[in-house]
């Protein structure tokens, strides 16, 4: 009985069907003899593998394992036959075209009806998909640990473009609050950052994404969205998009790749993406905080530099009469520096004022909501002058202050 008719018999004996049943399911199939020497492998395991049933045979399953693998492998394979134990491994096939599949090897004795040991089935499972995704995590984790802000978008849409092998990487933020259209925080063609772009979302593939989830595209992408020039100015014929959520989970933008070949594996690409938009929705969202408190802060610099060069002196005073801020002015008419001025009270640069009837003067001034006052105020010099003050009660971040805008002082 040669190797074939062995095998068959065994399979029948067993399991009651032969070879050419085991070549229609849908698993990775193989059995060896007793001292794990390959007998027979089902198609779906030699398609994996790339190899044909005469080199598996024997040990020559052991040569579609990817060479870093090889060695670790096969002792992993032959420790487990000597100590009588189940296999279980996870390696890498290489194919000839150096493609590579992870799988998860497993293999456990099997005997015939009588309980003689016959020899060793096992399967394999594709686990490419999640060591990619794996890998990804790892490598996201380790690329953008040490990346300053600014350079962020930059280095995170080489690095994604590298791990996915796509011309395009575009990450884009949503301009309005109509969320009608975007524009590009970073547009990277292989490694190449392109000026950026801004465009209108309506009929294109970004519209079905943004606010909603991840979307792919396998080919033929620009028959699909044929008014969005865009894409042929790209040559893209693929095409995956995830949209990115603040904290709070309000959409603020998307991630997209595109590439001029089709794009074979979209879950794992889109999975791929998800994972990168957990840290670019973050980083998203802290440079467009630091934009808004940019413009905040711009203003109020502005607004500053607008009072201390105006020619009035104005302070704010609390509602116990203590002076909360000044501009230039004041300190220039009164001889103190802010600081000094911050410390005082209206006593001290208004001794003529009663202070038993701040209380009542606050309360008035609240009322009325503004009110011109003639007073008069005293230097850190002691020089005392008449002024005309124009006195008005804000409210500010849930306090009350009293703003006066101070005319008449001369030397």
């Amino acid at each position: 009985m040669n190797v074939f008719e062995s095998i068959k018999f065994n399979l029948d004996k067993v399991y009651g069907f032969g070879k050419s049943f085991a070549d229609t399911l849908s698993v990775e199939l193989f059995y060896t003899d007793i001292n794990g020497q390959c007998l027979y492998a089902n198609s779906k395991w030699l398609d994996i593998a790339d190899l044909t049933l005469e080199e598996a045979l024997g040990d020559g399953w052991g040569n579609a394992i990817h060479t870093d693998d090889r060695m670790r492998v096969v002792s992993e394979w032959n420790e487990s036959i000597k100590r009588d134990r189940k296999f279980i491994s996870e390696y890498r096939f290489q194919k000839y075209d150096k493609t590579i599949t992870w799988v998860i090897g497993q293999a456990n004795k099997y005997k015939d009806i009588d309980g003689n040991f016959l020899g060793y089935v096992g399967t394999i499972t594709d686990i490419t998909e999640r060591k990619n995704t794996e890998t990804s995590l790892h490598q996201l984790a380790k690329g953008f640990s040490v990346i300053s802000s600014s350079e962020f978008f930059r280095y995170f849409s080489i690095h994604l473009g590298e791990v996915l092998d796509v011309d395009y990487v575009v990450v884009s933020e949503i301009t309005d609050e109509s969320s009608d259209s975007v524009k590009s925080v970073v547009v990277n063609h292989r490694g190449k950052i392109l000026d950026p772009i801004q465009y209108l979302l309506q009929g294109t593939p970004c519209e079905t994404v943004i606010g909603k989830s991840v979307k792919g595209y396998g080919y033929g992408i620009q028959k699909i969205f044929p008014d969005f020039e865009l894409l042929k100015a790209l040559d893209a014929e693929g095409y995956v998009g995830t949209p990115l959520f603040d904290s709070a989970n309000k959409p603020i933008g998307i991630i997209a790749i595109l590439d001029s070949r089709p794009i074979e594996n979209i879950k794992m690409v889109e999975n791929v993406l998800q994972i990168y938009a957990m840290r670019a929705s973050a980083e998203l969202e802290r440079k467009q905080k630091e934009e808004v408190l940019y413009a905040l802060n711009k203003e109020m610099d502005f607004k500053q530099f607008t009072l201390d060069h105006i020619t009035e002196a104005i302070y704010w005073t609390d509602e116990t009469a203590k002076i909360y801020d000044v501009n230039d002015a004041a300190c220039n008419a009164l001889g103190y520096t802010r600081d000094e001025l911050l410390e005082l009270t209206i006593k001290e640069i208004e001794p003529e004022f009663p202070v038993e009837d701040w209380e009542k003067h606050w309360i008035e001034i609240k009322k009325l909501g503004r009110k011109i006052i003639e007073s008069k105020h005293k230097t850190k010099g002691g020089k005392i002058f008449p002024v005309e003050i124009a006195v008005s009660h804000i409210e500010f971040d849930g306090k009350e202050y009293h703003c006066s805008i101070v005319k008449g002082y001369y030397s």
